[in-house]
């Protein structure tokens, strides 16, 4: 969301450091302005079912195509209402653009930090994405469980 600011930075710090960007995954434009000195993007796939809100599928794909190669980590948060063929869209559309992304499934903790998925379901997703991706994780949600925000 500030670009401007970012590319300032990274010029400051040219060539010292690996930069990781940690985004949302829907600005790519801005990600143009500042992508020749990010080394590796962390982005997330906003799935409606998880965090409440329209489809952002259109601007995720804009996105990914963006980075056009570079090392990426793609997150998605996944709750009880999550559907193994909601997962397998997200999956498809990573693996259509960046197979070799690592794509990190992680379930939705709740305000006591347990995760409100069963290990069951949780499988479910898992092998969903497994099917069209190479490199799946599953990763708690360890800020909530910290009881950091």
């Amino acid at each position: 969301m500030q670009p401007v600011f970012i590319g300032g930075l990274l010029e400051a710090l040219a060539g010292r450091f690996r930069v990781v960007l940690e985004t949302n995954g829907t600005l790519a434009e801005a990600f143009r302005k500042v992508a020749a000195r990010i080394d590796v993007v962390s982005m997330d796939i906003k799935l409606p079912s998880a965090y409440g809100g329209r489809a952002l599928w259109k601007k995720h794909e804009e996105f990914l195509r963006a980075v056009d190669g570079r090392e990426t980590v793609v997150k998605v948060v996944v709750s009880n209402a999550t559907t193994a063929s909601e997962l397998d869209k997200a999956a498809r559309l990573v693996g259509s653009i960046s197979p070799d992304s690592v794509f990190v499934i992680q379930p939705m903790t709740g305000g006591r930090g347990v995760s409100e998925l069963t290990g069951g379901k949780l499988l479910e997703l898992y092998t969903a994405a497994k099917k069209r991706l190479k490199y799946v994780r599953v990763i708690p949600q360890t800020h909530k469980m910290l009881g950091v925000k």
